[in-house]
């Protein structure tokens, strides 16, 4: 008479076993990966990080959008007068969002793009999609972009500044060319701080 509860306990045993780790395999699972330690310089003066664009046809005195990230946490904003809100603004990060932004940048690559050898690889990849073009492989859409882009980082021990002409003309054609990608992810992510519902008027 003892043998079937003994059983019944042993497999609720083995069932609670299977659960935990089905458990724990799963917040493995849909857990995103930590964002990598970052060291860079806190002082109030210091860019950290920053986007700059330079617009190509109808551009005037005005300098065009620029985001600054100071190493304190500060953050510039400038929008030309043909923007909403045009002016200057102003914000500040926590430490920990400062270090997330820039953590995020580092470890997407963004210290290691190397500009020429990237214009190197848009040239062939336009190359090929117009030679497929004239063989009747594929049909040919270009975007034109004229405005430039700059992109600068600078963290652990490291600097690393990219000009861009054409970067979300370029990101849109090439979906292939993983470094375009990590480019125009960096300036959506720094575009992305002007948007921010707390910005202020600088005084």
């Amino acid at each position: 008479m003892l043998r079937r509860p003994l059983l019944m306990v042993r497999w609720r045993r083995a069932l609670g076993a299977s659960i935990v780790r089905l458990s724990t395999a799963s917040v493995a699972f849909s857990t995103p990966p930590p964002v990598p330690a970052v060291t860079y310089d806190p002082a109030p003066t210091t860019i950290v990080a920053s986007v700059h664009e330079f617009l190509g046809e109808g551009a005037d005195a005005d300098p065009g959008p620029r985001i600054d990230v100071y190493g304190d946490g500060r953050i510039a904003v400038h929008r030309p007068h043909y923007m909403t809100r045009p002016g200057d603004w102003t914000d500040r990060l926590r430490p920990s969002d400062l270090e997330t932004l820039l953590g995020s940048l580092v470890a997407d690559g963004l210290l290691d793009l190397d500009g020429p050898r990237m214009r190197e690889r848009v040239l062939q990849a336009a190359r090929a999609r117009r030679a497929a073009a004239r063989r009747g492989e594929n049909t040919l859409f270009e975007a034109s972009d004229p405005g430039t882009t700059e992109l600068t980082l600078r963290a652990n021990g490291r600097e690393n500044v990219i000009h861009w002409t054409g970067l979300r003309a370029d990101a849109w054609a090439h979906p292939g060319i993983p470094e375009i990608q990590r480019l125009n992810r960096a300036r959506a992510r720094l575009s992305a701080l002007a948007d921010r519902p707390s910005l202020r008027r600088t005084p």
